[in-house]
């Protein structure tokens, strides 16, 4: 899945070693005074706790029933490279840990998960190798992976209302919500879409 899809959008996953995709500010539209966390192996669960964290315990294991990798978990303060914080309850986070040209999606009821969703419309034609192929990657969460192969989800650039939270598309295998939301110390997966 390490490559560039044409669908309705054109997304880019972050996936293999940390260093095939970021090679530090200057490859990115980052900061260059941010860099990439070291991985952890417990996240915060502080709903006020605004340190990025990635954890790349899973890199190389494979989804269920695919020989598909899981990759890095990021929580969202680390998706966003640090400008997502938690006092955010409106608008987008202004960069991301996309390569230079690329973006996070934005989240919503108008957001590019939404857009991508209308012209896939299940679960089954998101998952699909030859179409977005979103993998039921699981999540992070305080210590340990959860449900590989079961669900997925993919941090967008946008604040959920409620604070503390962000836009996720969330999938199962006969389930897509494109405008869920999640707590931003979750680890989730990243998709980035073409600027």
């Amino acid at each position: 899945i390490c490559n560039t899809s044409l669908v309705v959008l054109l997304f880019y996953t972050l996936c293999g070693s940390l260093h095939s995709f970021w090679d530090g500010p200057e490859d990115s539209d980052v900061s260059s005074s941010w860099d990439l966390p070291a991985s952890t192996n417990s996240f915060s669960t502080s709903s006020n706790d605004n340190d990025p964290q990635i954890n790349t315990d899973s890199i190389n294991t494979t989804v269920s029933g695919t020989s598909e990798k899981v990759g890095v978990y990021y929580n969202w303060q680390a998706a966003t490279a640090g400008t997502g914080v938690a006092s955010m309850i409106s608008g987008d986070a202004t960069s991301s840990i996309c390569p230079k040209g690329w973006r996070l999606p934005k989240g919503g009821s108008n957001g590019d998960f939404q857009t991508l969703y209308n012209s896939y419309n299940t679960s089954e034609k998101m998952r699909d190798a030859n179409g977005p192929n979103f993998l039921l990657s699981g999540s992070y969460f305080s210590s340990s992976a959860d449900n590989q192969g079961s669900d997925g989800g993919y941090w967008s650039s946008t604040a959920y209302p409620t604070g503390n939270s962000a836009y996720v598309l969330s999938l199962d295998s006969s389930y897509v919500s494109p405008t869920s939301s999640s707590d931003e110390y979750y680890g989730f997966s990243v998709r980035c879409v073409a600027k």
